[in-house]
């Protein structure tokens, strides 16, 4: 608020040393604040007095009446010649001693004396209301650190009366993880490393809540020039630290959130990658089957149709067991194809939905494993999608693989049914030799030549599902996989990063 006024104020001990200039005073005169405070007034102004004012005259009123109000010349360092209106009030202790000088220097031109006159009780009481109103809290110690006088705004600030402060000892308001720095700060005040010290700390206010306040503290002097008390111009800064700690909260928080999605992203390029892999491996494989089925089965057919066809063009042998053979191999490598492409992509799976397509695959389980499959399908848990139909298809064929190769049962259940608005369940389960969990075989060792419950994993949790496991040793196997029947807008859902 002092900062604000257009007048120069500044606060002088009894020795005539500078405790404090405005911004307009350090504007004025050309001083900075480290160049004026600690130092005499005549280092920031020299007095020339103009009749019928001097300096006794001054003094005399100040030592009456704690006031003195007149018109005077103000030289400055530079040398420029201020013609000024000066109004001066005497700060002073219980016993009545000069504490202080608070002085409010408006630059005038020569007035007729009426108005000088006026100007000059104008400038004096609006001094005494900011000093008494002032939002700044002011208050003066002993040397020893009593309190000896505040304005109200100090009192208010603390919830203390200005009676009660003055029987306690001003560090035993400053909150106990912040009494080493002020203390050291103090010491270097009173030893006269510093003319003054600023700092922000907090006061314990009468109710026991913690007040963040920025304060200046600096000497005052008495008429001989040696320390005799201290002052302390306080401000309340609660609210822009409780600001800056929201701040500071939401900026560790966003690091913390930036840290954990840049972990989960890293994550999910890593599960991608090696889903990347496995995929690759699952189609060499896949490739390695068909040529083998090819070469070792189809083609041997119709390699030997083709001795045949040979044989009955020259007419050797017996015609019609040669046309017999023919036949055979044809009708064999036909079957054969027919088998391998059903096996790769049923038909039932594209043209009559999800259901179908187990129901086949249970048929076929039986045929080539001996594998008994109970099915309970809920056609209308069938998914839309063409690709979610095929990987649930896929991922259910691996899993009863699996249960061929390691349960050591000849039966297992197989579940198509709603699970919400949104999504399908489809559950496989046997009652076979188990696994503990935390130590599940690996994708090769589940599934050599298929996809792995690794890229089933993976692969439904891109398309926004997931996949459940529970087993123990000697408790048999559930697996339940997740899938969405619908998707909004006909896309999957972004992937939830959580692996």
């Amino acid at each position: 608020m002092l900062d604000a006024l257009p007048d120069a104020v500044l606060l002088s001990d009894p020795g005539q040393r500078v405790l404090y200039l405005n911004r307009a005073a350090l504007e004025r005169y050309g001083v900075s604040e480290t160049e004026a405070v600690g130092k005499p007034l005549t280092s920031v102004y020299q007095r020339r007095w103009l009749p019928p004012e001097d300096e006794e005259v001054a003094r005399a009123a100040l030592a009456a009446g704690g006031t003195w109000s007149g018109e005077l010349v103000h030289v400055t360092r530079a040398g420029v010649e201020l013609r000024v209106a000066a109004s001066v009030v005497t700060l002073k202790d219980d016993a009545g001693n000069a504490q202080a000088y608070l002085s409010v220097v408006r630059e005038v031109s020569p007035r007729v004396e009426g108005e000088v006159e006026q100007a000059l009780r104008a400038s004096e009481e609006r001094f005494r209301k900011v000093y008494e109103n002032a939002p700044m809290g002011i208050a003066i110690t002993c040397w020893d650190g009593q309190f000896q006088q505040c304005n109200a705004a100090y009192s208010a600030l603390l919830g203390y009366s200005a009676e009660e402060l003055r029987r306690v000892h001003f560090s035993s308001l400053v909150h106990p993880e912040d009494r080493p720095r002020n203390q050291a700060e103090l010491g270097r005040l009173k030893a006269g490393a510093i003319p003054y010290f600023e700092v922000e700390n907090r006061y314990v206010h009468r109710d026991g809540r913690p007040i963040w306040v920025h304060k200046y503290v600096t000497v005052l002097r008495d008429e001989t020039g040696r320390p005799a008390h201290l002052v302390a111009l306080v401000t309340d800064v609660s609210a822009r630290k409780e600001a800056e700690e929201k701040l500071l909260r939401a900026r560790e928080e966003l690091e913390q959130r930036v840290k954990e999605r840049t972990h989960e992203l890293q994550q999910r390029a890593d599960q991608l990658s090696r889903l990347a892999s496995d995929l690759s491996l699952a189609e060499q494989r896949a490739r390695q089957r068909l040529s083998t089925i090819l070469h070792d089965h189809v083609q041997q057919l119709l390699a030997s149709a083709k001795m045949n066809v040979e044989l009955f063009a020259k007419g050797s042998g017996d015609r019609e067991a040669t046309l017999g053979r023919i036949r055979r191999c044809l009708d064999e490598a036909i079957a054969a194809s027919r088998s391998l492409s059903v096996e790769l992509s049923p038909p039932l799976l594209h043209e009559f939905g999800l259901a179908a397509g187990l129901e086949w695959l249970a048929e076929w389980m039986a045929e080539k494993h001996a594998l008994e499959v109970r099915l309970s399908l809920d056609a209308q848990a069938n998914p839309d999608s063409e690709e979610v139909r095929a990987l649930l298809f896929a991922s259910v064929r691996e899993l009863l693989f699996n249960t061929v190769k390691h349960a050591r049962v000849r039966t297992a259940d197989v579940e198509l049914a709603v699970h919400d608005e949104r999504c399908c369940r489809v559950t496989v389960s046997d009652c076979g030799v188990g696994f503990e969990p935390g130590a599940q075989p690996s994708a090769r060792e589940l599934s050599e030549g298929g996809l792995g419950l690794f890229s089933v994993r993976e692969r439904l949790g891109l398309l926004g599902g997931s996949l459940e496991i529970a087993s123990a040793p000697g408790a048999g196997a559930r697996f339940t996989l997740i899938a969405p029947r619908t998707f909004r807008n006909g896309q999957p859902p972004l992937p939830s990063g959580d692996g």
